[in-house]
C-alpha cells in the first residue's frame, strides 16, 4: 500500500513537472493534483508530509532534466558526489509540498474532531490554500509557478494581468480539489456526488469566463498596440544575436574575457545588416564586448572607465554604428564590488547610464550560505561572487522611451518587473545569457517563463541572449519574432510603448498572503472549538 501511494505522488508529480516543458504538456496541470489529494486523505500527517514530498521533488526533477548535466559540470566532485549533490537538491524542493500537505492534512484532522466536519470534504478544500501559499512563499532554485504550465493555451494565462500568477494557481489547484471531490464521491451517496458535480461545475463556470475574458483582453491588446504604433508612440528595435565558438565548454564561456573580440566583431557586422533595414532607435547587444572589467563610481554618480581611459573613447574607436546602443557587460564600483550591468549609451556611443542586476542566480552569481560556511565555496569553485546591485535600472531613451532593465534571473521573478511601472517603464528589456546550457529545452523554457512578465505588465518585453533564444513579445505573451538556440541571426521590430499599471501590480503578493492567512483563520478557528464527542476518523493502516 504504502508502495502504491508512493508512486502515485512520484508519478503525478512527474506529471505535473512535465507541465513546464515547451509544448502543451501543462493540460495535465488540471488533473496531476488528484493522485496527490487521495493519498494524503488516506494518510497521516507525517505520512503525507513524505507524499508531498515525493510529489514537489519529483516535479522538480521533470521540469528541469537538464540540470543534472549542469550540476555534473558545475561542481568539481566525484561522480556519486554529484549524483547526491542533485539528490539532495530535488529533495530540498520536495520539502514545498511536503510542508503544504502535511499543513494541509493536519489541519483537515482538527476540523474533522473538534467540528465533526467530513475529513474529505476538509482535506480537500484545506490543501488548496496550503499549496498556493507554498508557491508563493518556499524559497526555491527557479521561483517557478503553475501560471507558467498554462503558456501553450495564452487566453486563460491573460488573468495575470488582474490577479498575477497567484490567481491562477488558486484556479488550478481549486479545479483539482473539486475534480478529486467528484472521483472519491462517485461510489459515495448520490446526494454527496450532486454536490461535488455541482461544486466542478461552478468551477468550470469560472473558468469559462476566465477564457472568454482573456480572449477578450488579447483583442483590446492589439487595438491599443496598432494605435499606440499609428501614433508614434513607439520604438524602433534591432536585436543581435551571434553563434559562440562550438569547440568552447558553454559552462565556462561567460568567464572568458577573450570572447569580446568575438562578441564585438560579430555584434557590430549583425548591426549593420539590421541597420540596413532602415534607421533604428535602439541597438541590443546581449554579450559582452569588454576586454575587462570597467569602473564606475556608482548607479546614480556614473563616469565609467576602462584601464583608466573614459570607456565612450573605447566604444567609439570599435563600434561603427552611430545608433544607442545598449549591452551587457560586468561593472566595478568604487568599493570594489563586481556587478552584473546593462550599459546604454548615446549615439555616438558615449555612455548614458547603466542598470544592474538587482536578484542574484543562487549558485550562479553566489553561494548561498557561502559566507557562514566557507567549504560550500570550495565545493563550487564555477561560481562567481557578485554584488548586488544598488538600484533597479529604468533607462531613458533621450526623447524616445523609458526602458526597464531586466538582467537574466530576475525575468523569472513575478512582481519583480512590476516595480518599474511607477518608476514610468514603457518597455521591457530583458538580457540573459544561457550559453552555460543551451542544448536541451532551457533556452526555450526561460523564454517562456519570461513570456509572463509581458502578460502581467502589459508591456512589449525585448529578450536578447548571448546564444538564444531571443524574441520579440506582446503584452499578450505572444511570440512575434524569435531566434533559436546556437543560430545566429538579427530582428527588427516596432514596439508600442505603453503605459499604465495592471491590477496585478497593485494586488502584488495579496493573494499568496491570502492563502497563507487562511491557513491561519482556519487553524485559530479549529483550535477554538471544542472536540466532538463521537469517534476521531483514522487513515486505514497502509
Amino acid at each position: 500500500m504504502r508502495l502504491r501511494r508512493l508512486s502515485l505522488a512520484l508519478l503525478s508529480g512527474g506529471i505535473l513537472g512535465a507541465g513546464y516543458w515547451p509544448g502543451s504538456w501543462g493540460v495535465f496541470a488540471w488533473a496531476a493534483y488528484v493522485p496527490l489529494l487521495w493519498v494524503v486523505r488516506d494518510s497521516t500527517p507525517r505520512q503525507a508530509f513524505l507524499w508531498g514530498m515525493a510529489f514537489s521533488g519529483a516535479e522538480f526533477a521533470a521540469a528541469t532534466p537538464w540540470l543534472y548535466d549542469v550540476v555534473r559540470r558545475w561542481l568539481e566532485l566525484p561522480a556519486p558526489a554529484r549524483a547526491f549533490c542533485f539528490a539532495a537538491l530535488c529533495a530540498y524542493h520536495g520539502l514545498m509540498a511536503g510542508l503544504a500537505c502535511a499543513a494541509g492534512r493536519r489541519l483537515a484532522q482538527l476540523w474533522h474532531d473538534r467540528r465533526g466536519t467530513d475529513l474529505t470534504a476538509a482535506a480537500a478544500a484545506f490543501m488548496v490554500p496550503a499549496l498556493v501559499a507554498a508557491e508563493g512563499f518556499f524559497p526555491r532554485q527557479f521561483p517557478a509557478q503553475l501560471a507558467e504550465t498554462q503558456l501553450f493555451h495564452l487566453p486563460s494565462v491573460q488573468l495575470l494581468e488582474a490577479a498575477g500568477p497567484a490567481g491562477l494557481a488558486w484556479l488550478i489547484i481549486g479545479f483539482n480539489a473539486a475534480l478529486y471531490l467528484c472521483f472519491r464521491s462517485y461510489k459515495a451517496s448520490s446526494d454527496q456526488f450532486r454536490r461535488y458535480a455541482a461544486l466542478l461545475a461552478c468551477v468550470v463556470v469560472v473558468l469559462a469566463a476566465n477564457e472568454a475574458w482573456g480572449r477578450w483582453r488579447m483583442s483590446r491588446v492589439d487595438s491599443e498596440t496598432a494605435l499606440r504604433i499609428a501614433q508614434g508612440r513607439s520604438l524602433r528595435v534591432g536585436m543581435v544575436q551571434g553563434r559562440l565558438p562550438h569547440d568552447r565548454d558553454y559552462l565556462r564561456l561567460s568567464h572568458e574575457r577573450d570572447l569580446h573580440a568575438h562578441n564585438l566583431s560579430a555584434y557590430d557586422r549583425l548591426s549593420r545588416e539590421a541597420l540596413a533595414s532602415g534607421p533604428l532607435d535602439l541597438l541590443i547587444w546581449p554579450g559582452n564586448i569588454l576586454p575587462d572589467v570597467f569602473d564606475y563610481g556608482s548607479a546614480d554618480s556614473f563616469d565609467p572607465s576602462l584601464g583608466g581611459k573614459p570607456l565612450g573613447s573605447f566604444l567609439r574607436e570599435r563600434i561603427s554604428g552611430r545608433v544607442p546602443t545598449m549591452f551587457y557587460t560586468v561593472g566595478r564600483d568604487r568599493d570594489g564590488a563586481r556587478r552584473w550591468a546593462v550599459v546604454l549609451t548615446s549615439p555616438s556611443q558615449e555612455p548614458l547610464a547603466l542598470a544592474e542586476k538587482m536578484i542574484l542566480t543562487p549558485f550562479g552569481d553566489y553561494t548561498p550560505g557561502g559566507s557562514l560556511f566557507p567549504f560550500l565555496r570550495r565545493l563550487n569553485p564555477n561560481t562567481r561572487a557578485m554584488s548586488r546591485g544598488t538600484r533597479p535600472g529604468v533607462l531613458r531613451l533621450p526623447d524616445k522611451a523609458r526602458i526597464a532593465v531586466l538582467i537574466c534571473y530576475e525575468d523569472l521573478v513575478p512582481g519583480y518587473a512590476a516595480g518599474f511601472l511607477p518608476l514610468g517603464a514603457e518597455v521591457f528589456a530583458d538580457i540573459a545569457g544561457n550559453s552555460w546550457d543551451d542544448t536541451t529545452m532551457l533556452p526555450y523554457q526561460h523564454m517562456r517563463f519570461a513570456a509572463l512578465r509581458a502578460v502581467e505588465n502589459r508591456r512589449y518585453l525585448l529578450r536578447s541572449t548571448i546564444s538564444g533564444v531571443s524574441a520579440v513579445i506582446d503584452p499578450a505573451g505572444r511570440i512575434v519574432q524569435s531566434i533559436g538556440a546556437r543560430e545566429e541571426g538579427v530582428i527588427t521590430t516596432t514596439v508600442a510603448l505603453l503605459d499604465g499599471q495592471p491590477l496585478s501590480g497593485l494586488v502584488g503578493r495579496w493573494l499568496y498572503r491570502l492563502a497563507a492567512g487562511l491557513l491561519a483563520g482556519l487553524c485559530l478557528a479549529g483550535l477554538s472549538a471544542r472536540r466532538t464527542g463521537g469517534p476521531r476518523t483514522r487513515p486505514r493502516s497502509p
